[in-house]
């Protein structure tokens, strides 16, 4: 199991530079992550013997079992920039800003005083077949890494209920799909 106490100089997976993502991993994982690498930091290095360890270890392997190994980020950008990549027709381009196109999420824009950085975000397109399964020590790590550092991860906004839920099942739906041929095939 990966360190679950990593520095800030140890942020080292090398994956994709996203300008903008969102978390798709459910919010219930996520919260079960968290106590438990919170319940293994407090119950630190094992003891050298007797029930003191055998308590130990019944606690370590509870809250080990649920700890994340990887946070799955959904890709997203500036909507026209993503539409423009996918060849989207006029008809397709106006499914994916109504949100009815099946692969594509619109998310409006958000203003400076909703956004954490205090900037703001344009809007964006979430493309859900552009996503990537990020170890979930790497993400805390770069999250936890200084505004200097180039290699941070840096949460801007929150998506609220309903919307958060939306998202979700529609990108769970997409991946959830049942593939079928183009052409139906004709009986005779």
């Amino acid at each position: 199991m990966e360190s679950l106490d990593r520095s800030r100089e140890e942020a080292e997976v090398d994956w994709p530079r996203l300008q903008w993502a969102l978390v798709v991993s459910q919010d219930c994982d996520l919260e079960f992550d968290f106590r438990a690498r919170t319940k293994l930091r407090e119950i630190g290095d094992p003891p050298a013997h007797g029930q003191e360890r055998r308590d130990w270890n019944e606690a370590s392997i509870k809250a080990q079992a649920k700890v994340m190994t990887m946070i799955i980020l959904c890709q997203a950008d500036v909507s026209d920039a993503v539409m423009a990549a996918s060849n989207l027709t006029g008809a397709e381009r106006r499914w994916a800003k109504s949100n009815q196109h099946e692969r594509f999420h619109h998310l409006q824009s958000i203003p400076p005083d909703v956004d954490l950085s205090g900037t703001g975000v344009p809007e964006l397109m979430l493309d859900f077949k552009r996503f990537i399964a990020v170890p979930a020590g790497e993400l805390m790590a770069r999250v936890a890494l200084g505004p200097e550092s180039d290699r941070r991860a840096e949460r801007r906004a929150v998506l609220v209920s309903p919307y958060k839920e939306e998202v979700l099942v529609r990108y769970h739906n997409y991946h959830g799909r049942v593939a079928v041929p183009d052409a139906m095939p004709t009986s005779e």
